[in-house]
């Protein structure tokens, strides 16, 4: 009796643990809160790679826990601030990871659209990839 009590016990809290309500951060979005900058940026068409990293190694994103963002480029000086949001999307056999980010500029109000692809997150490292038509961007972020 005292073994199905316990176990009861243990299933109520797992569950209870486990489900997020709606607006706060699952596992994966509670990894991706906090400053991250640039590590690596390559951009691939057909058969060429490069490198592109230098354009981006004075922007900062910060996305917190409220799922509002902050977008910051110290050498253009645009700073701004939106919203974001983590979505997971099925295709039939497959499951991809985005990361929507959308941001005004604080000067001119300017809209941004930031979009990641098939992401990995873990405590300190983000991969993500976008890609434009023919052209693939391969982003490597490093949490602050």
């Amino acid at each position: 009796m005292l073994k199905n009590k316990l176990l009861f016990f243990v299933l109520g809290v797992f569950l209870f643990a486990s489900c997020t309500k709606e607006g706060e951060l699952n596992y994966r979005e509670r990894k991706l809160v906090g400053t991250w900058y640039y590590e690596t940026v390559r951009v691939s068409e057909g058969w060429s790679s490069q490198k592109i990293t230098n354009d981006y190694h004075a922007v900062y994103l910060t996305f917190n826990a409220d799922f509002s963002f902050d977008f910051r480029d110290e050498i253009n000086e645009i700073y701004g601030s939106g919203l974001w949001e983590m979505t997971e999307t099925y295709d039939g056999e497959y499951a991809s990871d985005e990361i929507f980010i959308s941001f005004n500029d604080d000067l001119t109000g300017d809209l941004y659209q930031i979009i990641f692809e098939n992401i990995s997150v873990t405590k300190r490292r983000v991969n993500a990839v976008y890609q434009d038509g023919s052209t693939r961007y391969n982003y490597t972020l490093y949490k602050v």
